[in-house]
């Protein structure tokens, strides 16, 4: 009788928490800024996280656990490409082999699964063709989203109409100064933002030494709306390695997670933004202004006799 009450117990569980449930099915504890991010109560996830520190992985686990735990349901999962939609879908493949109760109904392909309760996983290439044609998705993830293009992504806000409960997870390593992910994580005002980065940084002569997350550099990231966490999977020898193999500019990228400007553009964006004054009064403000000030060269340049 007691087993089978902390069986019920243990099944209710995983039932109302994602994080329970992954760590059922791995027998094995989650991280801590995993848990956060795995917490139903967040409808607009955003995780920008160092290349490597287990993102893709843990929002397979959350698409498994919405599969089972909401017959019926539609999860989609976006990539940038076709070759890192399979990837992720493999991901999803080791959550329902490892976990002996979903059971796969008759359409399995690299592309779908479906499940005998009537939810389905989908991965989709990035492309406004892919995405378009389906609606009141339950989960919508966006892996590597720095590298998605913003008109898919345009094209995917609509499945959220109608659907308050819909969670949409946004996650990546930064791919430059532009495009919606950057905005999101700059500007956004709507997402639970959590940003993981190893305990390591780069200083200006290329020796990588300990971050420390002091309180003030905590209470700027406070004010942002942002968890900031240490990668508990980034060693000082592989980053150390990864530095020689890839320089400084793809090291700072995906592993200190820093928005960096093309390294083939002629100017930085921050040099194209300090070009700009805002005080600067406009000769004409508007078509009106500009027809009076005609109007008035005209007049002055008149012969008069």
């Amino acid at each position: 009788m007691t087993n089978l009450l902390g069986a019920f117990a243990t099944s209710l569980v995983c039932t109302l928490d994602p994080a329970s449930y992954i760590e059922q099915i791995w027998q094995t504890s989650v991280y801590d800024w995993q848990r956060e991010a795995l917490d139903p109560a967040i409808k607009r996830l955003l995780l920008l996280c160092a290349r490597q520190s287990g993102k893709s992985t843990i929002v397979a686990g959350k698409a498994a656990h919405t599969a089972k735990y909401k017959p019926g349901s539609l999860t989609i999962i976006v990539s940038a490409s076709e070759k890192q939609a399979k990837e992720t879908m493999g991901k999803v493949r080791d959550f329902v082999r490892m976990d002996g109760e979903m059971v796969v109904g008759n359409h399995d392909s690299e592309s779908e699964i479906e499940f005998t309760n009537g939810s389905r996983i989908l991965v989709l290439a990035g492309t406004v063709k892919s995405v378009k044609g389906y609606s009141r998705p339950s989960l919508i993830i966006l892996d590597e989203a720095a590298y998605i293009e913003d008109d898919t992504y345009f094209a995917i806000r609509p499945m959220l109409t109608g659907n308050p409960d819909a969670v949409v997870a946004i996650l990546s390593t930064p791919h430059g100064k532009q495009g919606f992910f950057y905005r999101a994580w700059h500007e956004g005002s709507k997402w639970h933002k959590i940003f993981v980065r190893p305990p390591f940084t780069l200083r200006e002569d290329n020796k990588i030494v300990p971050f420390i997350m002091d309180t003030e550099l905590r209470k700027k990231w406070r004010e942002r709306k942002v968890s900031a966490y240490y990668s508990p999977r980034h060693t000082l020898e592989h980053l150390e390695e990864e530095l020689e193999e890839i320089g400084s500019f793809w090291w700072r990228q995906e592993y200190e997670c820093e928005f960096l400007d093309n390294v083939n553009s002629v100017f930085s964006t921050d040099d194209i933004d300090t070009a700009f004054d805002t005080n600067i009064k406009p000769l004409f403000s508007g078509e009106k202004e500009r027809e009076d000030e005609i109007e008035q060269m005209e007049f002055d340049n008149v012969s008069w006799g």
